[in-house]
């Protein structure tokens, strides 16, 4: 199982490229803010990476 820091720690993360998608979208996008606690319970949970 890998750690939190191991599933953030990637060489190119998805979020520049959703963030690009969000922003070029022909409608509106809400991103809701982090939560701090359900975010570093749910990572180790799901075992994504921050590239996927």
């Amino acid at each position: 199982m890998r750690t939190p820091n191991e599933l953030i720690d990637v060489d190119r993360p998805a979020w520049p490229e959703l963030s690009a998608d969000i922003d070029a979208a022909a409608l509106p996008v809400e991103v809701p803010p982090v939560d701090p606690a359900l975010a570093g319970a749910s990572l180790p949970q799901s075992q994504v990476t921050a590239r996927s």
